[in-house]
């Protein structure tokens, strides 16, 4: 039945389109990463956050930042 509705389109827009879901996935794996990460920071007291002015959580969001712009790149421009 689903070969039947494909028939006949450019299967080139599937395997885009499979890749722009893939890197959704991808994202969404890194936001609940950062999520679980800053949760388990939680346990870190607040003045202890406070005193390194939230190193510790704002670095892992610049690592899980830059690992999605890469991937973006990867994604949109093939390099």
């Amino acid at each position: 039945m689903a070969e039947s509705k494909l028939a006949g389109r450019d299967p080139t827009v599937f395997i885009e389109e499979h890749k722009r879901v893939k890197l959704c996935c991808d994202i969404y794996q890194n936001i609940n990463e950062l999520i679980n990460f800053a949760a388990n920071r939680l346990t870190t007291p607040l003045n202890q956050l406070k005193e390194k002015h939230y190193a510790q959580i704002l670095d892992q969001i610049h690592l899980n930042m830059l690992r999605m712009r890469a991937k973006l790149m990867i994604c949109f421009t093939g390099n």
